[in-house]
């Protein structure tokens, strides 16, 4: 009687044991999803002057080329490349934003 109870405890947590990260993985916040970007748009700005390295800095410090856009954009500016101007990059936000409209 004793072993029965013993492996009766025994099975139960096991079964628990496993199922533990499945309960953890379910109910966890997940982490939010990238912003895809507009390929058409990207293309579309390089052909009428967005330089490669303004373009890249949009996608990765602003909302400008997301797929997703409301008409509001926003700008990390916590520092240009080396091989980007302040000039290039005001020139490349305008084509773009002529663009969107």
């Amino acid at each position: 009687m004793k072993t029965r109870q013993l492996t009766l405890i025994g099975t139960v947590l096991a079964v628990s044991a496993l199922a533990m990260p499945f309960i953890i993985s379910e109910t966890s916040p997940r982490p939010p999803m990238p912003n895809t970007p507009d390929l058409e748009l990207i293309d579309k700005s390089n052909k009428l002057g967005c330089s490669e390295s303004a373009i890249n800095f949009l996608i990765d410090n602003s909302n400008l080329f997301d797929k997703e856009f409301d008409g509001n954009f926003l700008i990390n500016l916590i520092g240009l490349p080396a091989d980007l101007s302040q000039e290039e990059l005001d020139k490349c936000i305008q084509i773009v934003t002529s663009i969107r409209k």
